[in-house]
């Protein structure tokens, strides 16, 4: 029994490592089928993955030229301008100009209606 030498009953009796048995071993044909079975498996997981690649692919692709479309439709309105603006005073005035012509284009909308 176990803890009878140490006093602790808690503990599992436990066998020794050299009467442990093993456990027979595969034959050479099961060992070639499983080898085939993970190949297999390997092969249709990295397909798989190719697959959800290139559709990942597509809708970037459609993504980027979505995003190309609308720039040039943009520019060709005169609506786009590109500016590279890192001050932080000047990006506030650019948009207090953008919220001007916004408010114009609403109060000149409620002017038309009456």
């Amino acid at each position: 029994m176990a803890g009878e030498v140490s006093g602790r009953g808690w503990k599992q009796e436990r066998s020794r490592k050299s009467s442990m048995t093993n456990s027979k071993s595969t034959t050479w044909e099961e060992k070639m089928a499983e080898k085939e079975r993970l190949k297999k498996a390997k092969a249709l997981g990295n397909e798989l993955k190719a697959i959800q690649e290139a559709e990942k692919e597509k809708k970037r692709e459609a993504r980027a030229q979505k995003l190309k479309k609308r720039e040039e439709s943009m520019l060709a309105r005169g609506e786009l301008v590109k500016k590279n603006v890192k001050n932080k005073k000047v990006k506030l005035s650019i948009a207090k100009r953008r919220r001007m012509k916004q408010y114009a284009k609403a109060i000149n909308s409620v002017e038309w209606a009456k």
